[in-house]
């Protein structure tokens, strides 16, 4: 049984590096929007990485867009924090009951 305890430690750690990894992709494509930048193969990337994500949120959360002021990366960032602390923390505890 501790196998499957850590293989469910395993995903809940992979689950955590993707997601916080994304939480950072969502930051850099947020400083980019404000710094007048040429594009360039990396900053496509996380454009095309990004928008599908923040899309959706804009489409759901039609205020998202205030005052000029964009807040769907925000809204994003907070979704994917509770995400991370709810799914990862249930996948830990499941692989430390499993040990």
């Amino acid at each position: 049984m501790f196998i499957i305890g850590y293989l469910f430690q395993a995903m809940g750690n992979l689950l955590n590096f993707l997601i916080n990894a994304y939480i950072i992709l969502i930051i850099i494509h947020s400083v980019f929007t404000w710094v007048n930048i040429p594009r360039n193969k990396f900053i496509t990337t996380v454009d095309s990485l990004v928008y599908p994500f923040l899309n959706r949120i804009r489409r759901i959360l039609p205020f998202g867009m205030a005052g000029g002021i964009d807040f769907t990366p925000l809204i994003g960032i907070l979704l994917l924090y509770f995400a991370n602390e709810f799914v990862v923390n249930v996948l830990l505890e499941i692989g430390r009951s499993l040990l």
